[in-house]
């Protein structure tokens, strides 16, 4: 996530190293549900999570989860961050019920 002055144009964003695996790319607004962990964002873990978001979403009697939605993971650290501090949320795609 970039701040918004990076918004309007792609090519304002810093470049990744060439050997990088991030990539900077513009995603449509939506609304979305958000789980916050703690801990490293291991493939394990973004699993259990977004199970236990979409079982919430399950009950919730406002939003539903978007049928076949990627379930995205943000990660806010850097490498060097004690897994009791790093902040992680797994994302789920959302409409309202109808």
């Amino acid at each position: 996530v970039l701040p918004r002055d990076y918004w309007e144009e792609n090519d304002k964003a810093p470049t990744p190293l060439s050997d990088s695996v991030v990539k900077v790319s513009s995603v449509e607004g939506c609304e979305r549900a958000v789980l916050a962990f703690a801990g490293f964002g291991r493939k394990a873990d973004v699993e259990n999570r977004s199970n236990k978001l979409r079982e919430i979403l399950k009950y919730d009697k406002e939003w539903r989860a978007v049928e076949d939605a990627p379930v995205l993971l943000a990660q806010y650290n850097d490498p060097f961050t004690p897994p009791w501090k790093r902040r992680n949320e797994v994302l789920i795609s959302v409409e309202p019920m109808k």
